[in-house]
């Protein structure tokens, strides 16, 4: 799991990256119409803090409507190990307990590599010069 965050981290800042430089000219162009840096900031956080918390909600809807499907039968292996009472007990707690436990732990982990990754790009765009991204000498 270590290894597959590092990795989640390391792309997601790779790819912020490559956004910000292929949208650099956009950024040249409202610096130089006055724009401050922090506005721009500001605008660029919430811009990209919206888009992944709305494509991490689709995720897990998508995800706690598709479960079922495939966990059916390891729920039924289970029914046959203990009794009916207890199995109703066990299900009907775990599955929304189980799914919000994990809805925030996926939610809080989504907010924070794209934290760290946007936190790199704003480093980013507070250092460009609006003249030099005209003259293409970046």
């Amino acid at each position: 799991m270590v290894l597959s965050g590092l990795v989640l981290i390391f792309v997601t800042t790779i790819t912020t990256i490559i956004l910000l430089n292929s949208r650099k000219y956009e950024i040249a162009v409202l610096r130089s119409i006055g724009m401050k840096k922090s506005r721009l900031i500001a605008s660029y956080l919430v811009e990209n803090f919206a888009f992944v918390w709305g494509i991490t909600i689709a995720a897990l809807v998508s995800a706690h409507l598709l479960t079922p499907m495939f966990s059916s039968g390891v729920y039924e292996d289970i029914q046959n190990l203990m009794s009916a009472e207890s199995f109703e007990k066990i299900a009907h707690g775990a599955n929304f307990g189980l799914f919000m436990g994990n809805a925030g732990i996926v939610f809080a982990g989504a907010t924070a590599v794209v934290g760290l990754s946007l936190a790199l790009a704003c480093i980013d765009i507070v250092r460009f010069e609006p003249l030099k991204i005209f003259n293409k000498q970046y």
